[in-house]
């Protein structure tokens, strides 16, 4: 059973993740390969950042308060890419990401001492919820459920907004 709920678990991450690559392809018609760099590099922030093994804080901080840490982070990369990809029009935005995210990849792999390498970092803790621990797998699938689903109404908000309408409208 606790294989079952692992795979639910990463089918609620790459849903969020494939919802969010709707909003930028399906809703703006924008091609970007390096939709997973960010991901990425979001993950492994928040992992560096409250793993206890990673060493790169003398003391790890708290879940809640890494991941808006890692989306300012991936935010911050996305803002990199976006200056020089403001100048460039259509194929030459694919080849722009894809560079991005060669490079992003090439350092996830071969930056062991930070990432681990292909192994990852180790020791991230499971989030717990209001005092109640995430430990075994059917109540992390539990909390992923809820989030996944608060992200697909997020993103439904997102295209049912003026925003939304400019994003179609871009495409």
């Amino acid at each position: 059973m606790d294989y079952v709920a692992q795979i639910g678990v990463f089918i609620c991450i790459f849903a969020i993740l494939a919802g969010s690559f709707n909003l930028l392809v399906g809703f703006s018609g924008l091609f970007s390969l390096a939709h997973g760099a960010f991901f990425g590099i979001g993950a492994y922030t928040v992992a560096l950042l409250t793993a206890p093994t990673a060493g790169v804080l003398a003391t790890p901080l708290s879940l809640w308060l890494a991941m808006p840490l890692a989306l300012l982070i991936a935010a911050a990369f996305g803002m990199l890419i976006a200056v020089p990809a403001l100048r460039v029009h259509s194929d030459y935005l694919v080849v722009l990401s894809f560079g991005f995210q060669t490079v992003v990849v090439g350092i996830f792999l071969n930056w062991t001492a930070v990432t681990g390498g292909e192994g990852g970092v180790t020791g991230v803790p499971r989030p717990d919820f209001f005092g109640i621990g995430l430990g075994a797998p059917t109540q992390f699938l539990v909390y992923a459920l809820a989030v996944a689903a608060l992200c697909y109404l997020l993103f439904w908000r997102i295209t049912v907004s003026p925003f939304g309408r400019m994003l179609r409208a871009i495409r």
